[in-house]
């Protein structure tokens, strides 16, 4: 089966969080919004900075690094993958 992605991905900014990231509170609120649970298995973030490697890591879900942030794939270790930009990732 095709994933199912969200026709609007829930949008947190760091005013919404006590700890902004590195911290994981952002991802935790996003998957907190959501109107159906999602196993964290099958959520994935989408980042372009260590910052969203470290966070994703921390609330337990895989992390796809997209070098549009500046960092170089090595600074985005830990990243399940990493693309130039997000027009690279096929699902």
């Amino acid at each position: 089966m095709a994933p199912r992605l969200l026709r609007r991905p829930p949008r947190v900014a760091g005013d919404d969080v006590e700890e902004s990231k590195p911290a994981p509170d952002t991802v935790e609120v996003a998957l907190a919004s959501l109107l159906v649970p999602v196993e964290r298995a099958h959520a994935v973030l989408i980042g372009d900075t260590p910052y969203d490697v470290i966070a994703g890591r921390d609330a337990r879900i895989d992390v796809i690094g997209v070098r549009t942030g500046g960092w170089s794939n090595a600074e985005l270790a830990g990243a399940v993958a990493v693309f130039a930009d997000v027009t690279e990732i096929e699902l």
